[in-house]
């Protein structure tokens, strides 16, 4: 299955193990399957601080144009995952 050009993709409930598992699989099989532009959407309550700051490491280096949107509430380390992404709307 070929992967579109621009993906969107969303992020929701808490930051740990479980969803830093997912959206890393997720964003890079986008990646490496050609994907040029993805759209984050985020709405977290937080959760882990060291899982937070590993997603953000993850975002900040992504090697494509990330866009990030605010979905309702991000609070916590979320708020710092949401400096990430490249741009945001």
């Amino acid at each position: 299955m070929a992967i579109p050009d621009v993906v969107y993709a969303s992020l929701g409930g808490p930051i740990d193990q479980d969803s830093l598992s997912r959206i890393f699989s997720n964003l890079s099989g986008a990646t490496q399957g050609g994907a040029k532009e993805i759209h984050l959407l985020v709405q977290s309550t937080g959760g882990m601080v060291s899982d937070g700051i590993a997603l953000y490491n993850f975002l900040k280096t992504f090697p494509i144009k990330l866009h990030g949107y605010n979905g309702g509430s991000v609070s916590s380390i979320a708020v710092r995952d949401m400096s990430a992404p490249t741009a945001l709307l």
